[in-house]
């Protein structure tokens, strides 16, 4: 609803490969959690040089970010209600 804000509570990342080959480094997520907290954003799909400027994929910004023991890297985030690409993933589940 209007005024509410939409919470979300994801896994961002886990040590390992991601789908473009590169390595996730859990120490690295520790370092950078200030300024993604600060800086980031939450996206529709993961950002590469074509989209990186295409505000069309900004869903949400990070609220809250955690480090787990295991490397994982677990956000809080709260999504933007008003963005076209946002609303196609998730009106027609939360009934907006």
């Amino acid at each position: 609803s209007t005024g509410t804000p939409w919470l979300v509570y994801v896994q961002a990342s886990a040590p390992g490969i991601d789908h473009e080959g590169e390595l996730i480094i859990p120490q690295a997520m520790r370092d950078g959690m200030s300024y993604f907290l600060e800086n980031g954003q939450i996206t529709y799909e993961h950002v590469d040089q074509t989209t990186r400027h295409d505000p069309s994929i900004l869903i949400g910004r990070p609220l809250r970010g955690v480090v787990t023991d295991d490397g994982r890297t677990l956000v809080e985030g709260s999504l933007y209600e008003h963005q076209p690409s946002m609303c196609g993933i998730s009106c027609n589940r939360v009934g907006a």
